[in-house]
């Protein structure tokens, strides 16, 4: 064991201990302590629009696996921009008490109802 192992181990608790209490004493709020009405807990069960929303991936995963071409990478953006913007109406009235869990099992900073889609002549075509 190197001498400088516990005087390291206990230099980075002391930096982390000290990190948690500034993180606690933000001014700026937390998005999920801002949305949440559960405060942190997790929800246990799928909910119907996890169900939904999962059975919408499926289809999709599904017609790259059985067609003979798979989405082009716009195809596939496009796809998750329109699932961003219908997810108010996939989740229904489950969509404002989980609004923040949403955003980060799906990796999304934001789910706007509107989306612009503007593309030239032959895009995403194949030859």
């Amino acid at each position: 064991m190197h001498l400088a192992e516990p005087y390291c181990t206990a230099l980075i608790k002391k930096h982390e201990k000290a990190y948690h209490e500034k993180r606690q004493m933000q001014i700026i709020p937390r998005r999920i302590d801002l949305y949440s009405t559960n405060k942190g807990k997790k929800r246990s069960l799928m909910s119907q629009g996890d169900h939904l929303l999962a059975k919408i991936r499926y289809a999709l995963h599904f017609f790259d696996a059985t067609n003979d071409f798979e989405r082009s990478a716009h195809q596939r953006q496009f796809h998750e921009s329109m699932i961003a913007a219908c997810v108010r109406h996939i989740y229904a009235d489950e969509f404002s008490a989980n609004f923040v869990s949403i955003l980060e099992q799906n990796h999304w900073e934001n789910a706007r109802q509107e989306i612009m889609i503007c593309c030239p002549r032959r895009f995403g075509k194949h030859v």
